[in-house]
């Protein structure tokens, strides 16, 4: 298995392989994820939806609407 570790602010700051014997550093809460899941240092997480953004995604540009 794998783990990100998310810091307060929800941002993961590692990630790691894991099992039961594993303890997070301090300030850190780990999120297990199954092995084929893809999720990178500084992808944000939400405990709601229990997912994972990157925001660095690029964001097509809107097009202008003529009046």
């Amino acid at each position: 298995m794998k783990a990100a570790l998310i810091d307060a602010a929800n941002v993961v700051v590692n990630v790691i392989v894991w099992d039961s014997s594993c303890t997070a550093p301090a300030g850190t809460t780990p999120i297990v994820l199954p092995d084929d899941y893809y999720v990178s240092i500084g992808f944000v997480y939400d405990p709601a939806t229990q997912t994972f953004t990157d925001p660095t995604a690029v964001i097509p540009p809107v097009e202008p609407v003529a009046l």
